[in-house]
């Protein structure tokens, strides 16, 4: 592809994230299955550039704005490019062999600015790339760290792999890698984890197909290591989607217990076939939550060692893997994020047995998700008390624990993972 054609691929990607809730992963991989033409490095190039947009929506807005332009996909990426100092702009819309269209007049006055991404006159809230109506929340929640962790979201997130130990350990995969290609290093915190250099070609290795590792960033792998699901136990994931943590903990379990797989999307719960397939975990059974889902808590009170809430949220901890998701948002979705919490907690709480522990998870990074949430179900709920993280964490790793307890909170500016909350509450009734 021409410099300019990838140029046109790009806007016509970025129009189509527009006009979807589906996560750029998803459409990017889809646009590109319906044009095999597009070699890897025209691929990549223009996957790196839709995703250079996609971040710094606020800021290229703020540029277009102040030219007088329609805040489009097409003007945010004139945009982006002048920006670049590399890029000749005007050369790349030249209208020829599958470039689009040439700049009018009004483009070319926003291409002939002196565009800097850190522009001081830009507002604290463009600057940070955060929605003005949930700034005040995630400041209040981040405290002094806010600015750190809001420019950490806006960075590219590494791609974990979480080591299958029912087939695999880390040493072997790591050397199995290295040798089809991707570096992995160690992930600092998860004994699991592997980090790579290039996230290509996954899919293709042995190791992927014969299920020695899955796709999960090292801070879920921290939270189901949190679970502490011993063998023989019997844990209950009650929000399993595609079951990521889910097969996390049949290995965590060492392949002996019972591992309940639940939820209320068959679809997401059939995502999790080929993985189960894959990674021998023959403990883990599945079970979608009908209409009827309360009597399936009823039915199996006080039956779980383990009960595992990793529940609906804003997804304000993984902005850095999806950076649309903050702007789709609404206030009225983290309303209904945290009334749906409030009630999931409610009826997972009758599932755990005496000196049983309930784990909510969310990756969020919003207090009225973590703090707060579990401060209202305490109050609601009698026989549970928080067991501080802290004491389990030299289970989990070797470096301090990214305190301060009783909760874990994970981060990308301070663990260099998703942002996660988990709380660990203890049932003795």
């Amino acid at each position: 592809m021409t410099p300019g054609a990838r140029v046109a691929a790009t806007i016509e990607l970025l129009d189509l994230l527009d006009k979807t809730r589906e996560a750029p992963s998803v459409v990017i991989n889809a646009y590109f299955r319906q044009r095999r033409y597009a070699g890897s490095k025209d691929r990549r190039a223009i996957s790196d550039r839709t995703y250079e947009v996609l971040r710094h929506r606020a800021r290229l807005g703020w540029w277009v704005g102040n030219a007088g332009l329609k805040n489009s996909s097409r003007a945010r990426l004139i945009a982006a490019l002048s920006a670049d100092e590399d890029a000749e702009v005007e050369e790349l819309f030249s209208g020829l062999a599958h470039s689009p269209a040439v700049l009018d007049e009004a483009e070319q006055a926003l291409a002939a600015k002196d565009i800097s991404l850190t522009s001081p006159d830009m507002p604290a809230d463009v600057a940070l790339e955060v929605p003005p109506w949930l700034s005040a929340d995630i400041r209040a929640s981040l405290g002094d760290a806010a600015t750190d962790e809001l420019e950490a979201l806006n960075q590219p997130a590494p791609v974990d792999l979480r080591i299958n130990t029912l087939k695999a350990d880390r040493a072997t995969v790591q050397e199995t890698l290295s040798k089809q290609g991707p570096t992995a290093t160690p992930t600092p915190y998860s004994s699991l984890g592997l980090r790579l250099s290039v996230p290509t070609g996954l899919q293709n290795t042995e190791a992927f197909k014969n299920g020695d590792f899955e796709i999960q960033d090292e801070g879920s792998q921290i939270a189901s290591l949190l679970c502490d699901a011993q063998p023989g136990m019997a844990v209950a994931d009650v929000c399993a989607g595609a079951g990521g943590k889910s097969l996390a903990l049949a290995a965590n379990m060492n392949g002996q217990g019972l591992v309940d797989a639940c939820d209320i999307s068959s679809k997401r719960l059939s995502k999790m076939g080929a993985r189960l397939s894959r990674s021998g975990a023959e403990i883990v059974r599945s079970h979608v939550l009908g209409i009827e889902g309360e009597d399936w808590f009823s039915e199996h009170q006080s039956g779980y060692d383990r009960v595992l809430v990793d529940a609906p949220c804003s997804g304000s901890g993984t902005w850095r893997r999806d950076p649309l998701a903050k702007w789709r948002l609404r206030p009225k979705d983290l309303e209904s994020h945290v009334a749906q919490q409030t009630d999931i907690l409610r009826q997972a709480a009758v599932l755990v047995k005496s000196g049983g522990r309930l784990i909510y998870i969310t990756c969020s990074l919003l207090a009225r998700e973590g703090e707060d949430q579990i401060a209202r179900f305490l109050d609601a709920t009698p026989g549970f008390k928080v067991m501080d993280a802290e004491q389990l964490w030299p289970n989990i790793s070797t470096l301090p624990f990214p305190g301060p307890g009783p909760y874990l909170r994970l981060s990308p500016a301070k663990t260099g993972t998703d942002g996660f909350f988990v709380a660990i509450l203890e049932f003795n009734g």
